[in-house]
């Protein structure tokens, strides 16, 4: 008795999960497949490595009517296949990523889905011909016309900032003929006959495009990259920078509205852009870890924008708007640290999570110990061990006097005992041990989002590599314990800064001369406030260090500065609560 053997080289999906038959090109590299079930495709594979097959393309001789493709055979690249309610259909396969119809005998008297016509084909006879069997009419022979298929294929790009468009109708209406472009905006189909034709490219919110006399060659690929002009949706593009002009390399830029949020990485020029936005009031928010985060809570897009600046003062910076990396771990059964919008969580009264983040920054968003979504205080709360939150690296060598300042919150309560349970605050060096800068209990700060700043040098050696570290302690006799993290940045010499949020409040101010001399006298005039009250004016060097600071009333004046050349920032604060920052070089 012989025994078979099985073997699974590789495995593959095809589009109905339903596989009738197989066939491989000529070359061996392409895989054609049949499913027969109603609505089904022809469907080609690239094979040339088994450990990763990749679908190539799949047709249809009639879309929307669910007839039933049967069995394909494969003759000099064309896929002969046998189509119940369709007949015989050729289709040239030797582009498999671009599967064309070439020519089709429809003789069965049925239509649609079913089990009805043509059941097999046959195309290998030595006189060239096609022998077809019909389920009712019996068996038909054909005398084949073998053409290969005229290629059209490109992309569709937005015309404002050139992203894929995908959705894109392409009609050829004198051929019959209608494709979509994918995701990248890729679009591919062809026809069996040559000549000159008009295509039409069309999407939702755009201008139609319509070129005549684009060429049709048999064998051949004609290319036509083209790009669309928005009606409605607008461009947004820029740079984000230090404060010395230097370009900054996956830089984070966040734009965001009521409906709508986005996220994008800058380049290696610092260069970013976002098509097909919907007109709006958007926030948009620039960051990277080692850089201060700026915020525009409101900018107006009604029309396409481009060379938006946003320049970052060097600072590590984190009010968690972006995922920088912060690493959670622990022993804990629950409440891990998270990054989330906290949801608030109450025993008898007392907020045990918090249900927002500190203040003062763009968004909601803060690391918190677990986050329940039922608000019940036990669900997400730290268990049965520690859970620790570590910020990335930081590089310390070039400050002279960093000082660490942060919001944090601490609750543990519950129980039927005294609480016993802590949150440890600590630097941890790059090599050697932790130092721990501080042990929180159950105090008169629990509860609440509380400020605390450290002078790194009282704990730690100068130019240091560090990292920040809290760890959040749940002892044995089961209380509960939240804690959480916002609004992190280490600055030089105690300058504490928080988030440049630019105002939104219809205030301009116009600062002149710009660049000046350093011995030179300012002029500035401000619009959009009668400035009754008058304002503050900050001077800050790029480490974010308030270099001087003075009070100024009226709404057009002059300020007296003597500075060495370099670049800094003139902050304007208005007893409204809005600001105005402006960017101030100075020459020799």
């Amino acid at each position: 008795m012989i025994k078979q053997l099985r073997f699974s080289l590789a495995q593959q999906h095809t589009p109905n999960n339903f596989t009738h038959n197989v066939w491989l090109t000529d070359d061996h590299n392409t895989l054609l497949t049949t499913d027969e079930v109603s609505n089904s495709y022809l469907t080609s594979y690239d094979i040339d490595s088994l450990n990763d097959i990749v679908e190539l393309d799949r047709f249809q001789t009639a879309p929307g009517s669910g007839c039933i493709v049967h069995n394909t055979h494969i003759y000099n690249d064309y896929a002969v296949t046998s189509w119940y309610t369709e007949g015989v259909v050729i289709v040239d396969a030797h582009n498999p990523q671009n599967l064309v119809e070439v020519a089709k005998n429809d003789f069965s008297a049925f239509e649609g889905d079913g089990y009805h016509g043509c059941w097999g084909v046959y195309p290998y006879l030595p006189s060239g011909n096609i022998i077809a069997s019909d389920m009712e009419q019996g068996l038909f022979v054909l005398i084949p016309e073998y053409v290969r298929a005229s290629y059209l294929e490109g992309v569709v790009s937005d015309s404002l900032c050139g992203g894929p468009l995908d959705g894109v109708e392409i009609t050829i209406d004198s051929l019959g003929l209608l494709e979509i472009t994918d995701l990248s905006g890729v679009y591919r189909t062809g026809s069996h006959r040559s000549g000159s034709f008009s295509v039409t490219f069309s999407r939702d919110g755009y201008e139609p495009l319509t070129l005549d006399n684009v060429e049709f060659v048999n064998g051949e690929i004609t290319e036509l990259n083209v790009s669309l002009v928005s009606l409605e949706q607008v461009g947004f593009s820029g740079i984000v920078e230090t404060s010395l002009e230097d370009p900054l390399e996956n830089a984070l830029v966040s734009i965001s509205s009521d409906e709508f949020a986005y996220q994008l990485n800058t380049d290696a020029e610092g260069l970013f852009e976002k098509c097909n936005l919907i007109p709006d009031t958007y926030q948009v928010v620039t960051g990277k870890w080692g850089f201060k985060t700026v915020c525009v809570p409101a900018l107006e897009l009604g029309s396409s924008v481009g060379n938006y600046i946003s320049m970052l003062e060097k600072g590590y910076y984190d009010d968690f708007q972006f995922n920088y990396g912060w690493s959670s771990s622990g022993d804990a059964s629950h409440g891990l640290w998270v990054r989330v919008q906290p949801s608030e969580t109450q025993l008898n009264g007392t907020i045990c999570n918090p249900g927002s983040d500190a203040e003062s920054d763009c968004n909601g968003f803060a690391y918190v110990t677990g986050n329940s979504n039922d608000s019940s205080p036990g669900t997400e709360d730290v268990d049965d061990g520690s859970a620790i939150l570590r910020s990335p690296m930081m590089d310390l060598s070039t400050y002279v006097d960093p000082y660490l300042s942060f919001e944090r919150w601490f609750y543990n309560g519950g129980g039927n005992d005294a609480p016993n349970d802590t949150l440890f605050i600590r630097m941890v060096p790059q090599s050697g041990a932790a130092v721990t800068l501080k042990k929180v209990v159950s105090d008169s700060t629990s509860s609440q989002w509380f400020g605390e700043e450290f002078r790194l040098l009282d704990y730690i050696p100068a130019n240091s590599m560090v990292q920040f570290e809290m760890e959040a302690v749940d002892f044995p006799n089961g209380h509960l314990v939240e804690a959480g993290l916002d609004l992190f940045q280490v600055v030089d010499s105690g300058s504490t800064v928080s988030i440049d949020k630019i105002s939104s409040s219809g205030i301009s101010v116009r600062l002149y001369p710009n660049p000046a001399a350093g011995g030179q006298q300012l002029k500035y005039e401000i619009t959009g406030t009668n400035n009754k009250t008058g304002f503050e004016t900050e001077i800050l060097d790029i480490s974010g260090a308030v270099i001087q600071k003075f009070r100024t009333t009226g709404t057009q004046g002059v300020l007296t500065q003597k500075l060495p050349a370099g670049i800094y920032l003139i902050r304007f604060l208005f007893d409204s609560g809005d600001s105005k920052v402006q960017r101030l070089v100075i020459t020799e």
